[in-house]
């Protein structure tokens, strides 16, 4: 892996079900003993989908955390019944933290007027109202993008492997011997 993998925070209902659907799938994969990183590594799984849930993309996981695409696509195909409903799970916990910053942020405010009043040799300098507006920036972006905002979300292919064309094409096989001949 080419860079460790960013922390994503995940409520703790969140983490409950993720690992609950690693459970049943890594169940599944041990019954046919398949090799998958669910048996592998259930806690990369649980990071992955965390992320996903989260509004990350799969070129994030890839760039930025150095997952594999491949992985990362299977995983999000063995889960897609769970992410929807995982993704407003963390929407409505990305939009509480936004909402904390900003009380922070008035909070915080309120404090530094009445130091600058009450004490006449404190200084404020740009650097502590940048790393404010850094501060608020990243929660608002995280709230947007979780939200689905439209200058917020990037495109996202589905990538198709070379089992789902295997796949196809075995059950495109399999149709046509089943087909019912018709002759005049």
């Amino acid at each position: 892996m080419a860079a460790k993998p960013e922390k994503v925070e995940i409520p703790e209902e969140l983490q409950r079900e993720i690992g609950e659907a690693i459970a049943q799938v890594q169940g599944e994969k041990e019954r046919r003993q398949v090799r998958a990183l669910e048996r592998e590594d259930p806690d990369k799984v649980a990071s992955i989908l965390g992320s996903l849930a989260n509004g990350k993309s799969v070129t994030f996981l890839v760039k930025k955390c150095g997952y594999e695409r491949k992985s990362v696509a299977r995983i999000q195909s063995d889960y897609a019944d769970y992410l929807g409903q995982w993704k407003e799970m963390a929407r409505s916990h990305t939009g509480t933290n936004y909402l904390m910053m900003q009380h922070a942020k008035q909070e915080l405010a309120q404090k530094l007027i009445e130091r600058i009043e009450n004490d006449p040799d404190f200084v404020v300098t740009p650097r502590d109202l940048k790393e404010m507006a850094v501060a608020e920036s990243i929660t608002l972006k995280d709230a947007l993008t979780i939200r689905g905002e439209a200058s917020q979300i990037t495109k996202e292919e589905r990538v198709t492997t070379v089992e789902d064309v295997k796949s196809a094409q075995e059950e495109f096989l399999k149709s046509i011997q089943e087909a019912e001949v018709v002759q005049e």
